[in-house]
């Protein structure tokens, strides 16, 4: 089970404790900061797009979708240590993190995507 799989649990029941949810919440913006913010993106964008230099909007497109992404992530740690009553705090937590995790769904399948297409590309056309 992901940092997602078992905020998306933990967020289920609206029960939960607050601690509980806010380690969740912080193990999961933790993963999604490691994941968007080594520059591993960065690295591979030069490499793909030196091989396959068409394909530069698309790799600038998803750096910028993936600083997006992190903004939210970071919008949604602060929440996190919000001092909001417990109820509405739950509900912005759980609204906040859905929209994050369909962004992130959405992130990685276009990632998926333009990285097939770059690899297929960069193999050349098939014999």
């Amino acid at each position: 089970m992901d940092a997602s799989d078992s905020l998306s649990s933990v967020l289920a029941d609206p029960t939960t404790s607050r601690i509980v949810i806010e380690d969740a919440v912080g193990r999961f913006c933790d993963l999604a900061d490691q994941r968007y913010s080594l520059d591993e993106w960065g690295c591979l964008e030069r490499d793909m797009v030196g091989r396959t230099p068409h394909l530069r909007p698309q790799f600038k497109a998803i750096a910028k979708r993936q600083g997006e992404f992190l903004e939210k992530v970071a919008k949604l740690r602060l929440l996190a240590r919000s001092g909001l009553e417990v109820g509405s705090w739950w509900r912005c937590i759980s609204s906040s993190y859905d929209a994050i995790a369909q962004n992130l769904r959405r992130l990685r399948r276009s990632e998926a995507t333009l990285l097939r297409e770059a690899l297929q590309d960069r193999a050349g056309p098939a014999h």
